[in-house]
């Protein structure tokens, strides 16, 4: 398994000096127990029972992702609320049916290809730290500010069950169990580029919005099939949600 990257030299700005004048560069005092109490009832509707200690974690990681995205622009999503929906828990919301797919993997080993700021390796890794405790994941981005704002985080949470690297997928070597991944371009790009990372009898979890129908026929010849759709729900989210589980052939 490859060691994370030591975070690139930047000089960057200040919290005090985001790049739009009045972004959000940490979640509002006035807000966090609003924010704590949305979070836990969303992990309710999803049966993710986190404890108190977890919960703050994943507040701790929405701070982090405020303070990047005033910095270096990481995401679109600027206000809390939204971006603890959008980010964090709409990561979260395929975690179990992806774990439920891994019952045979005593010691999982996860790659999120494509990871940008570390959606889903992240909040997964603060959830598995504690739910599975051997579980591995590696967050891989071609964008090195996306790793870095990774790394730090990783550092500064002490982390010990996630890693981050700069890099293109092809040049990945190691085999991991599972593949996922928010926003990897079509379905046959992803077998294609990043198949060959996947371990006999592991299989690709890959996050889409809608029912991705073209997509899925476009696998023919690919040597992948469509093992499972799965229709997921993101509570206070208006969107479709779907987790597509691949198999080779």
């Amino acid at each position: 398994m490859p060691t994370h990257a030591e975070p690139a030299k930047q000089n960057l700005r200040t919290p005090d000096q985001p790049r739009r004048p009045g972004m959000v560069t940490k979640v509002p005092s006035a807000q966090i127990a609003e924010l704590r109490a949305a979070l836990r009832a969303d992990l309710a509707t999803l049966g993710l029972v986190l404890s108190d200690a977890q919960i703050e974690r994943q507040l701790a990681l929405l701070d982090h992702l405020l303070h990047w995205n005033a910095l270096i622009n990481i995401s679109a999503v600027t206000a809390p609320a939204d971006m603890l929906s959008v980010h964090i828990v709409d990561s979260l919301v395929a975690l179990l049916p992806v774990l439920t797919q891994l019952n045979q993997h005593p010691s999982p080993k996860i790659l999120d290809v494509g990871t940008g700021p570390g959606l889903p390796a992240l909040p997964w890794a603060l959830v598995l730290a504690d739910k599975v405790p051997s579980a591995q994941i590696h967050a891989v981005d071609a964008i090195r500010k996306k790793t870095d704002t990774i790394v730090d985080f990783i550092q500064k949470q002490s982390l010990t069950n996630v890693t981050a690297e700069h890099a293109r997928i092809e040049s990945v070597k190691p085999k991991f169990d599972v593949l996922t991944s928010r926003a990897f371009s079509s379905l046959k790009n992803f077998v294609t580029l990043a198949g060959g990372c996947v371990k006999p009898g592991g299989f690709i979890a890959a996050l889409k919005g809608k029912m991705p129908d073209a997509e899925m026929v476009e696998l023919k010849g690919s040597g992948w099939d469509v093992a499972e759709v799965i229709r997921l729900h993101v509570p206070r989210l208006e969107a479709e949600r779907h987790l597509i589980v691949l198999r080779r052939r």
